[in-house]
């Protein structure tokens, strides 16, 4: 990829989420809208990008079957999902499901052919989406006021930015995952405390609890490992994840007292009405034949039909979502294929970093159904991991040509 090619991209995903497509017409979110629009655009891009790099030889048959292995079987299991999910006459998640699956795929296959100097160059530019995207939900809070949008299409109780991706929870997703990755990126400690303060203060933004525990999580898995010996200096790293940790309860502390951005936090710390639409939307499984729960799913009007009936407005799990539209076989097989595709994907890097950032990306999407619509969350953590971490470990594995015997 060139340099213009992937600052195009990058923008697009970091930039154009679903509050500014709603902004410039791009009816992402309307459900009555042709299914054209019903995909975010950068679909069509990508397809566009991987048949002209076929085409010019910039990527070739034998590059997936020989050197992307991880991303031809990945791709393999999701296009097979969609297929099958037309043969069953259920294709319910097809949308979301290319936007949030499939699109992660490609990018990381264009990733893999883009010179290591212009992903160098290219680190900047995550940190100022990072804190532009934090800064937006920061604005949009204190003057309890959307930037992109007159009125927010959700009610909640108390006011929650949606900055540039939309809905709060699928914000704090994205923010969670990003922070983490670039806490565990940086090692300049006034860069790193920045980026620690400013993904903590966007989450409160969102009011999102469940993002919060995610990122407090990972910090401490990471000290944990840490300690059992993961890295190569155990001691070192130890010291600074505790102080790291205690930063983070003394931010954590002061938010909640001294200022509203976490509000929503503070003033719901209890089992509240989101908690138990969670629990409820179990009760639909109970409603659903066996046959269909474990190998076809539902139709859409069948799901709304039983959300109805169970009083439950929102699914708000996107484990629930996954077995209503792919039956449990499907899902099981989905899970497996995506975990091990980002598993496979960070096989140059520890297993301290490699598991804090699967932990945040699974304990947080389990809190919401994020998952379960379109979002660039995976999509984000496979670029800022492949720019930051496996390039960072692929320069210092780097063999010096002095040494090289022709």
């Amino acid at each position: 990829m060139k340099r213009t090619t992937l600052f195009g991209i990058s923008f697009i995903i970091f930039v154009l989420g679903d509050n500014v497509l709603e902004m410039v017409g791009w009816r992402h979110r309307d459900f009555t809208s042709l299914f054209i629009y019903r995909v975010y655009p950068l679909f069509y891009i990508v397809l566009g990008l991987i048949a002209y790099y076929f085409m010019i030889g910039k990527i070739t048959v034998a590059d997936l079957l020989f050197r992307m292995k991880n991303e031809l079987a990945y791709l393999s299991i999701c296009f097979g999902i969609v297929i099958y999910g037309q043969i069953t006459k259920n294709s319910n998640p097809m949308s979301w499901f290319l936007d949030s699956l499939v699109i992660p795929c490609i990018i990381l296959i264009f990733l893999r052919i883009t010179d290591k100097k212009i992903l160098f160059d290219f680190r900047k530019w995550i940190y100022i989406f990072f804190f532009l995207n934090a800064g937006i939900a920061v604005i949009e809070k204190v003057f309890s006021r959307l930037l992109f949008l007159k009125d927010s299409p959700w009610f909640f109780d108390y006011f929650r930015s949606t900055a540039l991706f939309g809905h709060p929870l699928n914000n704090a997703l994205i923010m969670s995952v990003l922070t983490i990755i670039l806490f565990l990126a940086t090692k300049e400690t006034y860069l790193k405390m920045g980026v620690l303060l400013a993904g903590m203060l966007s989450i409160f933004c969102f009011g999102a609890r469940g993002a919060l525990l995610g990122v407090f999580g990972a910090i401490l898995l990471n000290i944990i490992l840490n300690g059992l010996g993961f890295t190569k200096e155990p001691s070192r790293n130890i010291k600074s994840g505790l102080m790291y940790l205690a930063s983070f309860a003394l931010i954590l502390i002061v938010v909640i007292s001294f200022t509203n951005l976490g509000d929503r936090i503070a003033g719901l710390a209890h089992v509240d009405e989101s908690a138990e639409a969670r629990v409820g939307s179990f009760d639909i499984l109970q409603q659903v034949d066996l046959k269909d729960l474990m190998w076809t799913g539902v139709s859409l009007d069948k799901i709304d039909m039983l959300q109805y009936l169970s009083g439950v407005e929102i699914i708000e799990n996107f484990y629930i979502e996954w077995l209503l539209n792919f039956g449990l076989v499907v899902t099981v097989v989905l899970i497996i294929s995506l975990i091990m595709f980002l598993y496979n994907m960070m096989h140059n890097i520890g297993a301290d970093i490699k598991f804090p950032i699967l932990f945040t990306l699974i304990a947080v999407s389990s809190s919401n159904n994020s998952l379960a619509t379109s979002t660039y969350v995976i999509t984000i953590l496979v670029m800022a991991y492949y720019i930051f971490l496996d390039f960072r470990v692929l320069v210092l594995h780097k063999v010096p040509t002095d040494d090289l015997v022709i």
